[in-house]
Parts: structure tokens; C-alpha cells; sequence
């Protein structure tokens, strides 16, 4: 549950609720602390709830970050903000906010603000009124190794056609140490083979800060299959990898010799009567009036939601409707 160091304070006068903590999966998580408007109810009662951590010592740390997972959800006009003091709590400085839905891993790097002080305390701040939920999750304050360069994706396609070899290689790494990368070497291997290499230089890439790349030598597969890539970065500005837990993206491909041309069918179930139908289909049409017929094919089904109902929609269009779930 929620640390009983850890201060849980409803800042209304009127009952508007704290956190909690919640032993069940939402939104893919589980195990977490939740300000759960939602399940105060609609009861007209305005919320405003903070979730303070007791004082952190970073009076030896030179760097600092702090991370965590936040999974916000509004409905209305929520907010949720992340904010830091090093007074005991007197002051505090806000370095996140958050107010539209969003699942993320928050990374900031509060080394002006932290390092070399020895109470340092954390805030999550939630106002709102019976909308929806945010959650906290695997919070950590500390010292990132100097050099720590993780690849998070490869970007190049699921599908390839071997015609078009020699297949670009291409994706993301995002630093996670504490110093700037201005040269590494960018290896991919295919099927845990000896790694391709090529060296970088001339970046400049500070902590938290993403650098996309495209090998400079593509795969040139010797036939179709399928084949896992693997990518990582090595000789961080000369030296290794302080973190190797991270270094490692992997993704399969499909390699194919024989292409066949298909026609994509677009079923759209929408109604007269239905308020929010009318700019889905404006949406829709803005995308396939401009393609050429023969391209696509599109079956439009008249539905009954929303009353009256449409005096178009037929059981038949219903039910095609209701066989999807």
C-alpha cells in the first residue's frame, strides 16, 4: 500500500477524498497508487488531494533524476501536477502537468534543483470533480550511470519485399546517463549473428533526449523468411555501456519474393440520428474521396442507434453491426 511515511492529505473542507492504493489492473497496470475521482461518485464535490513523499537525501549526488509512471484519464477539466521542494515543504516548484489522457514514464532530470541537498520531497497534486483517475506508479529518485544509451524501437517495416534490398535499418535510442553522447557505434545483428557497425559522431545528445537512426549499411537477405533484428549502441564516446540491462531492441520482419495487390473493404455503420456520426463520416470521406475507385471498397450500413433511429437502418444492417461485437 501507500508508505505510511508518505503524506496522504485532502487539502478541501468538504470530504473531497484522498488517494489510495489499488491492488487491480487498470489501463495494463497493477499494484499502484490512484486518486480515483471517478469512484468518489457524482456527487458535486470538488477534489484537491496531494500524495507528498517523506524528505530524500541527495546531499552526495552530483546528479539526480526522478521517474515514474503516470497514467492519467480525463473527462472533463482535471489536472494532475508533479512538483518538487528542498525547504521541508514549504515551497514547492511544479515540473510536470498533466491534463489530458496520457499513459507515460515521466524522466526528469532535477539536478539544479536536487543535487547536493538533503530534504528533497515530492508532491502529486489532483484536482478535479468526478473525472476519472490518475495513477503513480514505480516512483525512483537517483543517479543514472554516466553513460547509458537504450534503444526503445526499430522503425523499420513488419513487411519487406526482397526487391527492394538492401533493407534500411533504421530506429531509436534514448539516453539514460547522466553524460552527453557525442560519438557511439550503431550495431545491428540479424538472427543473433556477428553485428554490422558503423560509427557515429558529430551529436550531441543530452539525458532523456531521443536520437533517431538509419544504418549506413542495409540487410540484403539471401532469401524470403523471416528474421529478427536486434540493434544496440556500443563505445559510448569511447567507453562501455554503464547499464547493458537496457541496451537491446529486437524485432522480427517478414522478407517476402512475391507481392499481391489487395483491395482494402471499409464497412462504416453510422446513423441519421447519430450526433457524432455525421463528422466520422465527413472524417471518412476525407480520406477516400481523393483515392482513385478502384483502389478501395466501401459498404455503408445504416444503424439504429441513438432516437428516433434511423428509418433506413434494416435488421440485416444491425446485425452485420452486432456480428462484429
Amino acid at each position: 500500500g501507500i508508505p505510511a511515511s508518505w503524506q496522504n492529505i485532502d487539502n478541501t473542507s468538504n470530504g473531497g477524498g484522498t488517494w489510495e492504493w489499488m491492488n487491480q489492473q487498470v489501463t495494463g497496470i497493477d499494484q499502484f497508487a490512484i486518486f480515483n475521482s471517478n469512484g468518489f461518485g457524482d456527487d458535486g464535490i470538488p477534489e484537491n488531494a496531494d500524495l507528498i513523499t517523506p524528505a530524500i537525501d541527495c546531499s552526495s549526488a552530483s546528479f539526480v533524476v526522478v521517474s515514474f509512471l503516470s497514467s492519467f484519464r480525463q473527462y472533463q477539466s482535471s489536472v494532475g501536477t508533479a512538483s518538487i521542494s528542498t525547504d521541508g515543504g514549504s515551497t514547492w516548484t511544479a515540473f510536470y502537468t498533466v491534463n489530458t489522457t496520457s499513459t507515460v514514464i515521466v524522466l526528469e532530470d532535477i539536478t539544479a534543483a536536487a543535487a547536493g541537498k538533503s530534504d528533497v520531497r515530492f508532491k502529486f497534486n489532483f484536482v478535479g470533480s468526478y473525472d476519472y483517475f490518475w495513477i503513480i506508479d514505480d516512483f525512483s529518485v537517483y543517479t543514472p550511470s554516466s553513460k547509458d544509451f537504450s534503444c526503445y524501437d526499430i522503425s523499420t517495416g513488419l513487411y519487406n519485399d526482397i526487391a527492394d534490398s538492401p533493407i534500411s535499418i533504421a530506429g531509436s535510442l534514448e539516453n539514460l546517463g547522466s553524460e552527453t553522447i557525442t560519438s557511439f557505434d550503431i550495431n545491428y545483428s540479424i538472427d543473433g549473428g556477428a553485428p554490422v557497425t558503423a560509427p557515429i559522431t558529430g551529436v550531441s545528445i543530452g539525458f532523456g533526449d531521443s536520437y533517431n537512426f538509419t544504418h549506413p549499411t542495409g540487410f540484403s537477405p539471401s532469401s524470403s523468411g523471416d528474421y529478427e533484428i536486434t540493434v544496440f549502441a556500443s563505445n559510448l564516446n569511447g567507453g562501455a555501456d554503464g547499464n547493458t540491462s537496457n541496451d537491446e531492441f529486437s524485432k522480427s520482419i517478414t522478407v517476402f519474393d512475391v507481392a499481391v495487390q489487395r483491395v482494402p473493404l471499409f464497412e462504416v455503420f453510422t446513423g441519421s440520428t447519430c450526433p457524432p456520426c455525421q463528422p466520422g463520416n465527413e472524417n471518412f470521406h476525407s480520406i477516400v474521396d481523393s483515392k482513385p475507385a478502384q483502389e478501395f471498397v466501401s459498404i455503408k450500413y445504416q444503424q439504429d442507434f441513438s432516437l428516433p433511429g434511423d428509418p433506413y437502418a434494416t435488421d440485416e444492417s444491425v446485425a452485420r453491426r452486432n456480428f462484429y461485437g
